[in-house]
Formats: C-alpha cells, structure tokens, sequence
C-alpha cells in the first residue's frame, strides 16, 4: 500500500494558525503525501509562511492566487492534485499524525471510496487523545439517509479520504458559502462503498472570525439553496428516501425563518430574507404524507407553517423552540 494521497489545505489570513496546521500535516505518519497550500489572495503573513513552508520540505507545493473563495482555492488544489486519494483540511484545523494512515488503510482494506473519521472540537491548544476503535460500512443508499439525518455520516468534507476516480469532475460552487452542503452529497452518491472509523482524528478549530463564526445573515440561506437541489438529486437518484429527504429541508426552512426572525437586525435584509425562505419553501413544499409517520406536535406545527410560514416561526421563536 503506497498510494500517494493529495491533502489541499485552502488558506485565506489565518497566520496565528496556519504552521500549527502545516505540521499536523507534515507530521503524518504515512509519508507518501504531497500538501498543495493554495494561498487564496492572504493578506497577512501567510503567504510568507506557506513558502518557508515549502522550502523546508519537499512534499509541500504552493500556490499563490488572487482571493476566489473557499471553493475555488479547494477547486484549484483539486485540480492540481496527484494523489490517488484526496484530503481536504482546513487552514485553522489540525489532525492527528494518524490521520493518512488510518483512514487510507481502512479504504484498502474494505475496498472504500470515501472513509470518514470522528472529529473534536476545541477552542484552544489541542491534543488528541485515544478514542475508541470501530467501524461501519455503508451502502450508498445507507450512506445517503445518514447525510439527509445529520447521522453516522455528515457533510464536513474534511475528515474523509476520497478516491479520487470518485470525486472526478465535481466541484465546489464558488461564491456560496456552505459550500459542503452542495458537494458531499454529489460524492456519496457516486461512491460505492463508503466506511466510518470511529477514531477522533480531525481536530476541528472553533474562532470567533471563521466565515461560520459571524453573525447569522442572507448568505446563510445558500445552504437551503443546497438542502434544495439535495432534495432534487434524492427524488431523482433515491427515491426511497424522498420523504426523509423533504422532511429535513422542510425543518432546515423552519429553522432558517426562525433564525432571520431572531438574530437579523436590518430589517430590509430581514425582509429580503424571508421572502428568498419561503420562496426557496414553496419549490420543494411537502405534504401531510410526507410526515404521516411524524409525532403529533410536529404534524400541528405542520399545519401551521402550512397557514402562514411567518407567523409560525415567531409563535416557535416565543416559545423557544427548536434555536
């Protein structure tokens, strides 16, 4: 097993963490990796230290371009990668030296496309710790229900290993942000084996200025825009899970109107986006038989939304449910 794995590390002005990263990565125990840092247009000391970076060691490719976004810095690394699997970590974020050499034996050994480890979150210095040891393979059908669920399988695109033949020609939309929302499920979809170890290998940094950290506002509907199109996809490759698949945009819609309602302050952008939710509601709108098997409570909250999609989100908001 020596099959050179590709990790693209997007960078955009994040100095105080971007070394810190690096070595994670530099540090893995499996040594067949290049590591492509895609400076996407740095205005800090970064770009500075991804060269350093390459001139201590030879697995390390930069390249400098002018600021695209998350996507198209991943795009770009995509594009420029040689490696039979493909790693995406974030620039803030740290694995364990584990990392490559678990998650690429275990796609050897079950024969895998995409293989997915546990993840922590931390807010300061991290250390990984020993966790405990399992896994589960999955279908892609299996695979999918657990997406759509927030399940064994979620949408973060960097704590897997990817087959490359599997990822092929998708890409990540440039200019949204929840950009993981549009392109995880694609990958799913395509693979025809996906595993889950349980081991935390992914350390996860949480900082006050990430894109995810910031105020909620419009551009946090792309990722209903994805929950859309994600539907779409399952209704026409998955049928079977159509009503789990409606059933979570429709509360991903409750839940981003309750979201506007409490948290937006500008009461144009308010209003704006509000009519982008019930609007982006209303293509994909589900009925009673979609949440037949659903409690109750929720089949009340149902009819509701179903009266007036506004007012149900403030009567849920005065009462502090579901944010």
């Amino acid at each position: 097993m020596d099959f050179l794995v590709s990790v693209i590390i997007p960078i955009y002005n994040v100095e105080l963490y971007l070394d810190r990263c690096i070595k994670s990565v530099v540090d893995q125990s499996y040594e067949n990796i290049e590591i492509i840092l895609v400076d996407d247009g740095s205005t800090d000391l970064c770009p500075q230290i991804c060269d350093d970076w390459a001139e201590k060691d030879k697995k390390i490719r930069v390249i400098h371009k002018e600021n695209g976004g998350l996507s198209d810095a991943r795009n770009i690394g995509i594009e420029t990668a040689q490696g039979a699997y493909l790693a995406f970590v974030d620039s803030d974020d740290v694995i364990d030296p584990d990392f490559i050499e678990l998650l690429l034996k275990t796609a050897y050994e079950q024969n895998a496309d995409i293989v997915e480890c546990g993840v922590q979150k931390f807010s300061e210095e991290y250390c990984f710790a020993k966790s405990e040891e399992s896994r589960k393979i999955f279908s892609p059908e299996e695979a999918m229900e657990e997406l759509i669920n927030d399940g064994d399988i979620r949408q973060y695109v960097w704590n897997k290993l990817y087959r490359r033949e599997t990822v092929g020609d998708i890409r990540f939309p440039v200019g949204k942000l929840n950009e993981d929302e549009f392109w995880t499920y694609k990958i799913v979809g395509r693979a025809k084996r996906i595993c889950r170890i349980s081991e935390i290998l992914y350390g996860y940094y949480q900082r006050p200025g990430s894109i995810m950290g910031t105020k909620y506002g419009i551009r946090r509907l792309d990722a209903l825009e994805a929950k859309k199109e994600r539907t779409e996809y399952i209704e026409r490759y998955y049928p079977e899970l159509i009503r789990t698949a409606k059933y979570n945009f429709y509360i991903s819609c409750r839940y981003a109107g309750q979201m506007c309602l409490k948290y937006m302050e500008d009461h144009r952008e308010k209003k704006l986006a509000l009519c982008k939710v019930k609007r982006i509601y209303k293509r994909k709108k589900i009925s009673i038989k979609d949440i037949k098997e659903k409690k109750i409570t929720e089949k009340i909250w149902y009819l509701i939304i179903s009266i007036n999609f506004e007012c149900c989100c403030r009567f849920r908001n005065l009462l502090h449910i579901g944010i």
